[in-house]
């Protein structure tokens, strides 16, 4: 499942979103100052295990 699957599951069950253009994507940052301007994105697929919910 896409994580673009799984953003339009929630908004059937009703959840709310005000971003009109939903772009998947995941972001992981530490503020540490490195120049990235060099860096290009991964272009491949991020495959994720199951998700845990807990109250």
């Amino acid at each position: 499942m896409t994580i673009a699957t799984r953003h339009r599951e929630f908004r059937i069950a009703g959840a709310g979103w005000e971003h009109p253009a939903f772009r998947p994507h995941v972001t992981i940052s530490v503020d540490d100052r490195r120049e990235l301007d060099g860096v290009a994105p991964f272009a491949g697929d991020l495959v994720f295990g199951g998700e845990i919910w807990s109250k």
